[in-house]
C-alpha cells in the first residue's frame, strides 16, 4: 500500500492507493468541499424548514415549539367528562350536591349531611288499642299518619244482655236498630262481625247466623245512629233523629221530681178533671165569689167572736 500526497484542484488531500492501483481511501471532508446544491446543515436552515398548525406555536428564530391547550373542543368523540372542566350550569354529580338538593316535607325527617331519610314522630303513643270493652278513636293527618288515639268505653252505650241456649238464633231487642253497624255485639267476650255473624230483622230482632253456645253471654251495645243509604244509593241525613238515650234523658228531665201519681199526662189530665178549658173554668168560678168589700177576713171574724165573748162575760155569763 502506498500513500502519496498530491493536490486535486485547490486543496490538498491524502490519497491512499493499494499495490494493485486501487484507491483505498481519499482523506478529504466537507470542510474541503465547496457547497453546491446539496446544502450543508445549519440550525437556521433546520428551523426554517419547520412549520406548525393547530394548537402548536413555533419560534423559527429560537427553534422553540409550544402547545396551547384549546378552549373549544372541535369533537367530543374522543373525550370524556374527565377531559372537560366543569362549567357554571351543567355541574358534575357529587353525593353532597344530591343531598343538598333534597328537602323534607311534612311528616319526614332528613339529614342533608348523611342523606338519611326517616318518618317524623307523629305524636301518637305506641301501643295496642281497643278491646271487647273499648273502641279506639283514631285521628289521621293529611299525610296518612296516626297522630292520636283515644279509647271509649262500651259501657257508656245502651246495653242489652242475653244468654245463649245453643239453639236460639233470634233475640228480641227493646231498642230499635235500623242498621247492623249500629251494634257492637260480643258472644262470650268475642266480637261478632256484622252481616256475617248477625242480622237485624224488622228493626228489633237480632238474628244470629249460628246460635250462640249454651250459657254464653250475649252483650248488645248500641253505638248510635250510623250513616245509612236510601234505596237509590243516596246518603240519608239522620242528624235530626234522636237516639233512645237522648229521648230517655229528655223525658226524665221533663218529669223531674214529680210525684208518681202525677208523672204522666193522663194523671195530670185527671187532676184537672179532664177539663181542656181548666183555666177558663177556674176564672169563672172565682168571679162568682163574693166581692172582698162585702166579706170579712178570718182575723176580723176571730176578733168579733172574741168581742162577743167578752160582752157576755161582762153581763155575768149565761
Amino acid at each position: 500500500m502506498t500513500t502519496k500526497a498530491f493536490e486535486i484542484g485547490d486543496f490538498g488531500v491524502n490519497l491512499v492507493v493499494t499495490s494493485t492501483g486501487e484507491v483505498q481511501a481519499l482523506d478529504i471532508n466537507t470542510d474541503a468541499v465547496d457547497e453546491a446544491s446539496n446544502l450543508y446543515f445549519t440550525n437556521a436552515r433546520a428551523r426554517a424548514a419547520l412549520t406548525v398548525s393547530g394548537s402548536l406555536s413555533y419560534n423559527s428564530s429560537t427553534g422553540v415549539l409550544s402547545y396551547t391547550t384549546p378552549t373549544i373542543i372541535a369533537s367530543l368523540s374522543n373525550h370524556t367528562t374527565d377531559s372537560l372542566a366543569e362549567g357554571s350550569n351543567n355541574l358534575y354529580f357529587t353525593s353532597q350536591r344530591a343531598r343538598d338538593s333534597l328537602f323534607a316535607g311534612a311528616g319526614i325527617s332528613y339529614n342533608s349531611s348523611t342523606g338519611a331519610l326517616g318518618i317524623s314522630d307523629s305524636g301518637a303513643t305506641p301501643g295496642t288499642y281497643g278491646s271487647s270493652l273499648t273502641i279506639p278513636q283514631i285521628t289521621v293527618n293529611a299525610q296518612g299518619q296516626i297522630t292520636s288515639v283515644t279509647e271509649f268505653s262500651l259501657n257508656s252505650f245502651v246495653v242489652e244482655e242475653f244468654t245463649g241456649t245453643g239453639s236460639q238464633t233470634d233475640f228480641q231487642l227493646t231498642t230499635i236498630a235500623t242498621n247492623v253497624n249500629q251494634l257492637f255485639i260480643t258472644v262470650g267476650a268475642v266480637p261478632q262481625t256484622p252481616t256475617e255473624s248477625y242480622l237485624i230483622i224488622s228493626g228489633n230482632v237480632l238474628r244470629f247466623t249460628s246460635p250462640p253456645p249454651s250459657g254464653s253471654q250475649v252483650i248488645v251495645r248500641f253505638l248510635g245512629i250510623p250513616s245509612v243509604y236510601s234505596a237509590t244509593g243516596e246518603s240519608v241525613d239522620l242528624s235530626g233523629y234522636a237516639t233512645r238515650v237522648y229521648v230517655d234523658t229528655a223525658v226524665l228531665a221533663l218529669v223531674d221530681s214529680a210525684p208518681s201519681t202525677m208523672d204522666t199526662l193522663n194523671e195530670l189530665a185527671a187532676a184537672l178533671n179532664d177539663d181542656a178549658n181548666f183555666a177558663a173554668t177556674v176564672t169563672t168560678s172565682l168571679a162568682a165569689k163574693a166581692d172582698a168589700s162585702n166579706t170579712y177576713t178570718k182575723a176580723e171574724v176571730d176578733a168579733m167572736i172574741d168581742d162577743i165573748i167578752e160582752q157576755i162575760e161582762a153581763l155575768g155569763g149565761v
